[in-house]
């Protein structure tokens, strides 16, 4: 846990933005806006690595925005 409060109450907004300044995030992102999806349809789908889609998808989870 961090020490500094602020950077705390900050740490959704950053992993909100984090994610879509990649452009792996953004397809993730256009994606999912047309419903959910499994982790091995991402993939398949976006062309991405699981390992990339994991990483995005925990960084949409951190700040809210995914289940």
């Amino acid at each position: 846990m961090s020490s500094d409060p602020a950077s705390d109450e900050l740490a959704p907004a950053v992993a909100l933005f984090r994610s879509p300044a990649d452009p792996a995030g953004l397809v993730i992102l256009r994606r999912l806006a047309r419903g959910e999806a499994r982790l091995v349809e991402l993939t398949n789908e976006c062309g991405l690595a699981q390992s990339t889609v994991s990483e995005h998808l925990a960084c949409l989870r951190e700040c809210g925005l995914v289940g």
